[in-house]
């Protein structure tokens, strides 16, 4: 199921990454031994290569990628998710 706290929707030159849909269940592949459920997929438009990330693997992934990523809840008065 996909996270619901973090819904990333990134495009970076040929990479896309975006929230999985919440009826694919399978595990991370952000390195060998991560066993966390997946939550995004990362597209490469150039190879045609998916690969799917947990929240914590899409975040470093999006951070070596150049991207300032938050996971605060912007509104305080109301409870994240």
């Amino acid at each position: 199921m996909g996270s619901a706290f973090l819904q990333l929707t990134l495009t970076r030159g040929p990479f896309c990454l975006t929230p999985l849909p919440g009826h694919i269940q399978t595990k991370c592949g952000g390195e060998p031994g991560c066993t966390n459920l997946a939550t995004h997929r990362l597209l490469s438009s150039t190879t045609g290569r998916t690969q799917l990330l947990c929240d914590a693997h899409a975040l470093t992934w999006a951070h070596e990628h150049g991207c300032a990523v938050t996971t605060a809840n912007p509104n305080p008065s109301q409870p994240a998710a």
